[in-house]
């Protein structure tokens, strides 16, 4: 059983409504999951279909893609790997990742990568969650930075979000539509310390944000061992277009908090 869980977590001083209500959501959140799935698509290196038995996204992760009008291609050169990680044994990781899915690994097995994809809500979804937290956000062209951030605090410091932009490097917007079709792919290392290190081999982290305006973001966090980091460029190369945005967006910016919200950022 793969488990998936959101990075945006609400604050734990809840009083007993608030607690009722988010222990309801919960409850129809996971109906809603096991009885709704929407049409995505999923397509091979020949840009055909890919066959039901192929298929390694989970429910979830499906629905999660059809709602930012992304895509999944498979690439030659990764395998697939099915289930999660969830980092029991490893308190940096968890504290930073929660848990994982969607793994690809290199061939070579000196890099890994996890697609990190969190559903967009519904216009009931946000009414619901603005009504038990007033200060609820919802802009979908943000969402991104608030995951940078949650990514950047636990590892230059709490007020470090402060000024996030300097710990991350950003693709030339030619760049970015070129490798995922997207408006902004941003990259952000991430150091490790012995005692931290992925199964205890990957010892660097980098984390790749995609963005489309009006479509939301995905995250792809790669680990790199000692010989993976330099061939670095190498597998980022052959991982463009895993992921690509694949419709224009369907909503304007006047519209964006009214209709849509990314569960995806830490707050």
């Amino acid at each position: 059983m793969v488990r998936t869980t959101f990075s945006f977590l609400p604050s734990r001083n809840l009083n007993i409504k608030q607690f009722s209500y988010l222990a309801l959501f919960c409850l129809l959140f996971s109906i809603q999951q096991t009885i709704g799935q929407s049409q995505i698509i999923l397509v091979d290196d020949n840009s055909q279909p890919v066959k039901e038995d192929k298929r390694w996204l989970t429910e979830y992760d499906r629905n999660a893609l059809n709602s930012h009008k992304l895509a999944y291609f498979k690439r030659s050169g990764f395998k697939e790997v099915y289930g999660g990680e969830c980092f029991e044994n490893n308190k940096r990781l968890f504290n930073m990742l929660t848990c994982q899915s969607n793994e690809l690994y290199s061939r070579d097995k000196h890099f890994m990568t996890f697609l990190v994809i969190y559903r967009v809500l519904s216009l009931q979804e946000i009414t619901f969650w603005k009504k038990v937290f007033p200060k609820f956000k919802s802009n979908i062209n943000e969402s991104h930075i608030d995951q940078i951030k949650g990514y950047i605090r636990p590892t230059y410091g709490q007020k470090a979000d402060t000024n996030w932009k300097q710990y991350v490097h950003y693709y030339t917007q030619k760049k970015a539509k070129q490798m995922f079709n997207a408006d902004s792919v941003i990259s952000l290392i991430i150091p490790l310390k012995p005692g931290e290190y992925y199964k205890g081999k990957y010892k660097y982290l980098e984390a790749i944000f995609i963005q489309k305006n009006g479509c939301g973001y995905a995250t792809l966090n790669c680990f790199y061992d000692e010989t993976g980091k330099k061939k670095r460029s190498k597998y980022l190369k052959k991982l463009q277009g895993v992921l690509r945005f694949v419709e224009k967006p369907q909503y304007t910016s006047s519209q964006l908090d009214h209709k849509w919200l990314l569960l995806g950022g830490s707050r």
